[in-house]
């Protein structure tokens, strides 16, 4: 029985290798959370600084009238998500739209 008990403790790790491998599997799992923390602020800034630079041209039917034109940009006015809105009648009637940050 002696000679069992031996060979059994011999590889076992014990105590300190234990703590040891319990502390670096810690280690390793918080950094990989800090890591994706990291990831997520970044992507999010990224993303709220390319929709602010986001622009959009609705071209009207030449067949619309003003009363629609009006309603549509009165509509497009009152929009949270809209900074400026131009009106251009140079031949063919569009709207510029500039976004605004949408973080």
């Amino acid at each position: 029985m002696n000679q069992k008990r031996n060979t059994s403790t011999r590889h076992a790790f014990g105590f300190r290798g234990s703590r040891l491998v319990s502390t670096v599997s810690i280690a390793m799992v918080l950094v990989v959370i800090g890591i994706v923390a990291f990831t997520g602020l970044v992507a999010e800034r990224v993303t709220g600084e390319l929709r602010s630079g986001l622009e959009a041209v609705v071209i009207v039917d030449e067949s619309a009238t003003e009363g629609a034109v009006d309603t549509l940009a009165q509509t497009l006015s009152a929009a949270p998500y809209v900074a400026e809105l131009y009106l251009f009648g140079d031949g063919i009637r569009q709207f510029h739209i500039h976004f605004y940050q949408l973080y």
